[in-house]
């Protein structure tokens, strides 16, 4: 899934970008999900977005027939469903991102659990609109007395990508 995270919230203008929609199922390693799923998936497993905004997406992707829906269930147009099969959570590389090794070291640090760490990481950013989860992430490592210093080259890099973006 490298390649496809935005590191921050997603723009109106990257609303319907299949791959955000793909990497949701390709997650799963589902071809159908709920509503409810799929904003799970693209707003807390994933980190891409808001759950406004991943309903939005959601939304507009029905209207634009990358998504269609039969009963509860929303599946994949046909021509992006085929990416989504032959894609396994299996074959992807099994390497956490920068996320998610942060939010690990402050369970290190704190003792609390992985999802407590992303729930505080959640609430911060609610309270300082529009951070990044990576950067609250550090934020909050930093406040528990962890070095961040290995990660932030690689932060620093993600924010000059999305500033290019």
């Amino acid at each position: 899934l490298t390649g496809i995270r935005p590191t921050g919230p997603v723009r109106c203008s990257a609303l319907a970008k299949p791959e955000l929609i793909t990497a949701a199922f390709r997650s799963r390693g589902a071809e159908e999900l709920r509503k409810e799923e799929l904003v799970q998936e693209l707003a807390f497993s994933l980190h891409l977005m808001s759950p406004s905004d991943a309903a939005a997406v959601i939304d507009t992707a029905l209207a634009s027939g990358m998504l269609t829906q039969g009963g509860e269930h929303l599946r994949l147009a046909e021509e992006a469903r085929s990416d989504v099969t032959t894609l396994t959570p299996e074959s992807a590389v099994n390497v956490p991102d920068l996320f998610h090794r942060i939010v690990a070291v402050v369970v290190d640090a704190t003792g609390e659990t992985q999802r407590e760490v992303i729930r505080m990481v959640n609430r911060r950013q609610k309270e300082n609109y529009g951070i990044s989860p990576e950067t609250e992430a550090l934020l909050l490592a930093a406040d528990a007395g962890v070095d961040v210093t290995p990660f932030l080259d690689e932060a620093r890099q993600k924010l000059v990508q999305r500033a290019r973006d």
